[in-house]
């Protein structure tokens, strides 16, 4: 085996790259890397906003969200994500 002194491996999903952040409003939101708010994720919203008061302040989180493990199922449940309930799960990255 090799030698992986200091390599990190992360798992790769098949998701929607979400941001986790202030808006313009500076309401914390769920957002793709675009720009764009991701919707049908309020669930995942209101989790995150318990961890950022937790940690005591605005925080922007990095993760994948991910709905039934596929790519496919994500596309279909953002793109109708106002008019599904909510879906998905977000998986924090360790981006650097």
């Amino acid at each position: 085996m090799p030698d992986l002194a200091g390599v990190m491996v992360e798992r790769k999903y098949d998701g929607f790259r979400c941001l986790f952040f202030p808006g313009l409003d500076r309401r914390p939101g769920l957002w793709t890397r675009n720009g764009m708010p991701m919707i049908g994720a309020g669930h995942i919203l209101a989790r995150l906003l318990k961890v950022e008061a937790a940690m005591g302040g605005a925080y922007m989180i990095d993760g994948e969200f991910v709905v039934d493990g596929a790519l496919a199922a994500t596309k279909t449940h953002y793109e109708r994500g106002s008019r599904m309930a909510d879906a998905g799960t977000f998986h924090r990255c360790e981006r650097t």
